[in-house]
């Protein structure tokens, strides 16, 4: 009989996932450019640590304006931040399969793991529902933890993790509601609530998601259509088409795992039902160990996501359902054996490879979307952002205080320039612009030729407040391929107490 006994994965391997998701972050993007969504947290980040910012808790800013504290954030740092979210996703579904499984046998979810489109390659871009992954992860295994260990501390680290999936984004209240259910129905359930344990969490959840309710609810009340809450219930997709439209794309997209859980299968077979050894009889016993738990902690999460969406007439994200599919290949594996040392052997001495190979995919990625011309790689909307802000550094000896018009170009200008000035996405009322702002510190607007309503604005401003506009163009170059050239009207509205040398030449040139 060959030996099961495998080594679980040491916390080095995780730091070389980090290195791999850092490499894929910052090769899978045009040189130095970042995500419009994760340029829009950063500005967040910028006003302070606020409860309500706009769309979305604050989570994702707060993190984001801690670290700018520590070090000054860039590209290459928001690239880190998005792979230790992916890794920290990574690591806790290990340890929930540690929970599930043997060592052995959890390290089989490693291996298709990261063939899910929902799981290690949301690197590329940092958002609220990227920070999902790690918010959700950990959540569910602090349940299980204090599932299985109902001490006081782990309902409190429970309650820790649900209030910060609530303040990531405001579905994970979906997941909560699936843990409470789990919890009902577990069969630990009879002693798990004569503790403490499942109490403190619920107390510690209320009394830390409360703030952030009080404020949601100020917000919607202040400013009704630009609030959060109206934000997330806008329609954009047919009602009628929702559920279609996301199970054909949710499943497309888990293709890659069931595939590598079909060669998987194949290698290594189905769990043994029957045996006569007390060792191996105990080693298949995990394979039901809190499968029930999760089997409730994917599904009925999606189904509420479905039924929210019908109900709502929400537009059926494909995004949406990301966190709860990461947990897909443990209950994949439940269906498999435990691999013998050789199996394991050949999968250990296979990551390194398979880690390397990821940074390579997202340079084939990068390509293959430019070729596309996707608008998010071939748009030099950060060239062109540092273009108009050469201009303004000439004629105006003032740095740019507000950015405006077109959402990509103003977050592009917001990170990307040394002062970081807030950002006005097409010109939306938001708390953190005011004429009197707009007064002291000037504004520089960016327009597409097609958007007639910004170029109105646009020309509104610059008429009250003595202004100008120039035309900057640009394009971007990868590998041989030549995107298309990108048209801005750019208008200049200095502050008022400054007076302006008009021009449309940047700053160095002749």
């Amino acid at each position: 009989m060959s030996s099961t006994k495998a080594v679980a994965p040491a916390q080095p391997f995780f730091f070389f996932v980090f290195l791999a998701s850092t490499a894929l972050a910052l090769l899978n993007a045009y040189p130095g450019n970042v995500h419009r969504n994760t340029s829009e947290i950063y500005m967040w980040s910028s006003l302070g640590f606020e409860l309500i910012y706009e769309r979305h808790p604050p989570l994702l800013p707060w993190i984001v304006g801690s670290l700018n504290y520590l070090i000054p954030v860039n590209y290459a740092v928001l690239a880190a931040l998005s792979a230790f979210n992916v890794t920290l996703a990574a690591y806790a579904v290990w340890r929930i399969a540690r929970l599930a499984f043997n060592e052995a046998r959890a390290a089989l979810v490693l291996a298709i793991y990261w063939l899910s489109s929902y799981t290690l390659w949301h690197a590329v871009k940092l958002d609220h529902n990227a920070i999902l992954l790690s918010t959700w992860s950990l959540a569910v295994w602090a349940f299980l933890l204090s599932l299985r260990d109902p001490k006081w501390w782990r309902g409190l680290i429970l309650g820790l993790a649900s209030a910060a999936a609530i303040y990531a984004k405001y579905t994970s209240a979906l997941l909560l509601f699936a843990i409470a259910v789990a919890a009902i129905t577990s069969r630990h359930r009879a002693t798990y609530f004569r503790t403490v344990a499942p109490y403190l969490a619920l107390a510690t959840l209320i009394l830390l998601v409360a703030p952030l309710a009080w404020a949601a609810y100020q917000d919607w009340v202040a400013y009704q259509d630009q609030s959060t809450l109206h934000f997330g219930l806008k329609q954009a997709v047919p009602i009628g088409s929702i559920p279609v439209y996301m199970l054909a794309t949710n499943l497309l997209k888990l293709l890659p795992v069931l595939a590598g859980f079909a060669l998987l299968y194949f290698w290594i077979g189905p769990p043994q039902r029957e045996s006569s050894a007390p060792s191996e009889s105990n080693t298949q016993s995990e394979s039901t160990r809190y499968l029930r738990e999760l089997l409730i902690l994917v599904f009925l999460p999606y189904f509420l996501i479905v039924v929210a969406n019908v109900a709502f007439g929400l537009r059926g994200s494909q995004a949406w359902p990301m966190p709860v599919f990461a947990l897909v290949p443990i209950l994949l594996v439940s269906l498999l054996g435990t691999p013998n040392a050789t199996q394991s052997g050949v999968l250990y001495r296979a990551s390194p490879y398979v880690l390397c190979l990821i940074p390579v995919v997202g340079v084939l990625m990068l390509a293959t979307q430019f070729r596309r011309s996707d608008h998010n790689v071939v748009e030099p909307t950060k060239e062109l952002a540092l273009q108009a802000a050469s201009i303004w550094g000439k004629a105006i000896d003032r740095p740019v205080g507000v950015v405006a018009g077109d959402p990509a170009m103003d977050m592009s200008a917001s990170l990307a320039l040394p002062d970081h000035p807030r950002a006005w996405a097409n010109f939306v009322n938001h708390w953190w612009i005011t004429p009197e702002l707009i007064d002291q510190r000037g504004l520089l607007a960016f327009c597409r030729e097609e958007n007639k309503p910004c170029n109105a604005t646009g020309n509104r401003l610059v008429r009250e407040h003595d202004g100008w506009t120039c035309q900057i163009q640009g394009h971007r170059s990868l590998l041989g391929m030549t995107g298309p050239p990108l048209k801005i009207q750019v208008y200049f509205v200095p502050p008022k107490t400054v007076e302006a040398k008009e021009t449309c030449t940047p700053e160095g040139s002749r």
